[in-house]
């Protein structure tokens, strides 16, 4: 009996569980659309997307996220614009236009494919895939072409109203003296210091000073968070989810104003996060102070602020574009072992000129006084960016301080500068076997005394004196348009410039274990190429047997020995001998 073949065409299986999920995003989409109010040329578009839902009949899952991909945009530019369609900008319509021209001609795509048959589309599967992650690409570029074309508006909108802010009239100070002369007469002896948001600070009897600083969070809470005081600068405000964090809190951000900043991602770049935690009040009455003084201040020595939090933050916060930022003792600390003294002098120099520049800046940007000037100095907390430029991080509210000192704005920047320092600008002396690999103690000393020769007197100017401008290379305004380079600059130079401005210290100390018979007193000398430490000090004379000098000689003496060894340091009597001259060692 032959065998009989009998065809039978297999149905093919339909997972009913796929064809609910896709029924449900489908129905979702075109409600979500249908329910938007619409101006004709983003109707246009919503029809050619719920065309594009009804024709697909392959690569389902594909085809409904390119889908849901353009309900997207449309329903992001609807919330946006919800309201405001008659006053819609020329280069939206522009962009509707051409993501209108997208989806036709995705449209279009899918329509030939409906009218093949499954086996051709079975075969061009690897061509199917591809154009439609070829429309995918193309529906990024009108997003971003939105962007883009927002940032423009947003740039243009920020000018014009720099422009209107030139033309104003100049403020009336009669409404803003009433309040005052108001506050002012509340306040009787003992003072008591009122917060603005409900913080009860203590009692002082002492008088209050008026500083600047904070006359600005003296206004009321609700009208410091409008968006009139705090979004008429051109300063973005941005939500917590649109600001990505990319690593955890770094241990050189961890002390000063720089506290619990990290690294983060905002649209696609890099930017410095400074959160503001503690007590809800507390950390909103520092986070509106910051971001108001930040608003006035545009200095390259000064954080930069990009944007800021919006005001139902949780935790507020700020946008700083200082983003690779480190300690100056540790920047220091390296050039000081791969370049040398001489470098790192140069560099401590040009904090010090930055500092003194951002310092005057703040001060007549603020109406400060000297005092008031040397309140931000002592108060702030310095870091050093990826260009080495150094930054001053804000001092802390101080509400109600009064500060006395008894020197002035040029000390408190000298001691703001040498507190840079490895060490705190402190010199350490040590015994010689003592000394590190490198003697960096000793040239950490060395530092210290140089610059203390470069820097001004208590006394002078804030500004470095001509001869250290000319030294370090800072060229005056007349000697910019001539670019002249000078020379690198070598520890000699820095050391005949002292010499000549009678700054150079010509004494020092030394704790070397150098034998009391080797050396008598008024011996000169130099120290040879490859001595290592006082041992190897080599006399060319006496200036007291030579005539040179004389000194007064006392036959009294008095003094005290100790030995390292002992522990605890017990101290004896120091017994005179004679010895030629009449002198006691």
């Amino acid at each position: 009996m032959p065998l009989r073949f009998i065809k039978v065409r297999a149905i093919p299986r339909i997972n009913t569980q796929d064809v609910l999920e896709f029924a449900v995003t489908a129905t979702s989409l075109v409600k979500e659309l249908s329910g938007m109010s619409f101006f004709p040329p983003a109707l246009a578009a919503v029809s050619v997307v719920l065309l594009i839902l009804e024709t697909f009949q392959t690569n389902k899952e594909s085809c409904l996220r390119l889908v849901q991909r353009c309900a997207r945009i449309l329903c992001d530019i609807n919330d946006q614009m919800e309201g405001r369609w008659d006053t819609s900008p020329p280069s939206l319509l522009k962009n509707l236009e051409r993501f209108q021209s997208t989806l036709n001609s995705i449209h279009e795509f899918f329509k030939i494919l409906t009218n093949t048959t499954w086996i051709s589309r079975f075969r061009k599967k690897a061509t199917i895939e591809k154009a439609i992650s070829d429309y995918t690409a193309q529906l990024d570029d009108a997003a971003q072409a939105f962007q883009i074309a927002t940032l423009i508006d947003i740039h243009y909108a920020v000018a014009s109203q720099r422009h209107v802010k030139d033309i104003l009239p100049p403020y009336n100070l009669v409404a803003s003296s009433s309040r005052v002369e108001d506050l002012t007469k509340t306040q009787e002896d003992p003072i008591v210091i009122q917060s603005p948001i409900g913080i009860d600070p203590p009692t002082t009897s002492a008088p209050q000073s008026e500083t600047k600083l904070s006359e600005d969070l003296e206004e009321d809470y609700d009208h410091i968070i409008s968006e009139d005081v705090l979004e008429s600068r051109g300063f973005r405000r941005y939500h917590q989810s649109q600001v990505r964090l990319k690593a955890r809190t770094s241990t050189n951000l961890r002390d000063g104003w720089w506290a619990g900043a990290v690294s983060a991602e905002v649209d696609g770049q890099k930017s410095l996060v400074k959160p503001y935690h503690g007590p809800k009040e507390g950390a909103m009455k520092t986070w509106m102070r910051d971001v108001k003084l930040l608003q006035d201040v545009f200095h390259p020595n000064l954080p930069h602020m990009i944007g800021f939090s919006e005001d139902g933050a949780p935790t507020p916060f700020i946008l700083l574009s200082n983003v690779e930022t480190r300690s100056p003792q540790s920047l220091l600390l390296n050039l000081l072992k791969s370049e040398g003294l001489a470098a790192c002098a140069n560099l401590v120099l040009r904090f010090y000129d930055d500092i003194a520049d951002a310092t005057m800046y703040i001060q007549r940007q603020r109406g400060l006084n000297d005092s008031q000037a040397q309140d931000f100095v002592d108060g702030a907390s310095f870091k050093v960016d990826g260009s080495n430029t150094v930054i001053m991080g804000l001092p802390p509210p101080r509400d109600g301080w009064q500060t006395f000192r008894s020197y002035g704005l040029t000390e408190s920047v000298k001691m703001a500068v040498m507190g840079m320092l490895p060490n705190q600008g402190v010199i350490q002396y040590k015994r010689s076997n003592q000394f590190d690999d490198g003697d960096t103690t000793g040239r950490i000393s060395h530092l210290v005394s140089i610059t203390r020769g470069l820097l001004p007197a208590s006394d002078a100017p804030l500004i470095l004196p001509p001869r250290v401008k000319a030294l370090i290379n800072i060229p005056d305004q007349d000697e910019d348009e001539f670019g002249y380079q000078r020379p690198k600059l070598d520890l000699r130079q820095i050391r005949l410039s002292n010499i000549e401005a009678n700054t150079h210290g010509h004494t020092w100390n030394e704790n070397s274990c150098v034998p009391s018979h080797k050396f008598a007193v008024g011996d000169f000398g130099y120290m040879p190429r490859n001595g290592n430490d006082f041992k190897d000090f080599l006399v060319l004379g006496n200036v007291l047997k030579e005539g040179l000098a004389s000194f007064e000689v006392n036959d009294h003496t008095d003094g005290t020995q100790w030995c390292w060894a002992d522990t605890p340091i017990r101290r004896s009597p120091l017994e005179p001998h004679a010895l030629p001259g009449n002198v006691s060692w």
